[in-house]
C-alpha cells in the first residue's frame, strides 16, 4: 500500500492521532491500562515523523480489517476523518 504523506506536516499529523486517541477513550476510558489525553500528545509528540506514519497505517489497517472488501480507506480518508 502507497499512502502519501507529503500534504500533511508532521503537526497535522500529531493532530489526527490524537483526534483520533481522545474518541477512542470517550467513552473507554480505563485509568489503570490508558494513558490520559495528555500523556498521549507527549508521547505522540516524541515520536520520529516515521513512527507517527507507522501509527497511522497501523489505525488505517485496523480499520480496514474491518470494513467490507472495497471499502478500504487512504491516509487522505483518514486525515479528513481526525484532522479538524
Amino acid at each position: 500500500m502507497i499512502d502519501d504523506f507529503s500534504d500533511y506536516t508532521k503537526e497535522q499529523l500529531i493532530a489526527a492521532l490524537q483526534n483520533e486517541y481522545v474518541y477512542l477513550i470517550h467513552d473507554d476510558f480505563d485509568p489503570e491500562e490508558d494513558m490520559s489525553a495528555e500523556e498521549h500528545l507527549e508521547s505522540i509528540k516524541s515520536l520520529t515523523l516515521e513512527s507517527i506514519k507507522e501509527e497511522i497505517l497501523e489505525s488505517i489497517e485496523a480499520d480496514n480489517d474491518n470494513q467490507d472488501d472495497g471499502d478500504s480507506i487512504s491516509v487522505s480518508d483518514y486525515m479528513n476523518r481526525w484532522l479538524y
